[in-house]
């Protein structure tokens, strides 16, 4: 993530990338920027959506993330409608594309597993760690629909 680990946040903060893959995330953009006068940047959330979901991967496996931690999703449906809906407009320029809802890792993932009749993930993570929550300030850009 461009964000590093700073708690809540939205398209007003400043990033601060703490992975190499943020860093050149946030790189690309800058350079998306200087070359294209009128380019759209969006920063998408975890992408789900068809067999594409991180309680697969997760699955009977040992998590060192903290469980109290909040999820960051967009199904993939989501994306392709924010991205339409952006194109077709010329106020916003940089968005964060990520559903409202942020239930914690460990309930989400879980219940996403017992709900597919796989094994749960175990959690072995601190209980306490920065709960990174990202959202968008742009209203008509919200997404509120049930995560899968």
């Amino acid at each position: 993530s461009v964000y590093g680990e700073q708690g809540e946040v939205t398209e007003q903060t400043v990033p601060t990338p703490t992975s190499s893959n943020g860093a050149f995330l946030l790189e690309l953009e800058q350079l998306s920027k200087k070359l294209i006068k009128d380019s759209y940047i969006i920063r998408p959330a975890g992408l789900i959506g068809d067999d594409r979901h991180p309680g697969r991967f997760l699955s009977a496996r040992v998590s060192k993330s903290a469980p109290n931690q909040s999820v960051n999703l967009i199904s993939k449906t989501d994306l392709i409608s924010l991205i339409d809906k952006i194109v077709n407009q010329d106020e916003v320029r940089l968005l964060n594309a990520v559903n409202t809802h942020h239930p914690s890792k460990q309930s989400y993932y879980t219940d996403y597993c017992l709900r597919n009749d796989i094994a749960a993930p175990i959690f072995s993570g601190p209980t306490s760690s920065t709960d990174k929550i990202i959202s968008t300030t742009h209203g008509q850009f919200r997404i509120d629909s049930e995560l899968p």
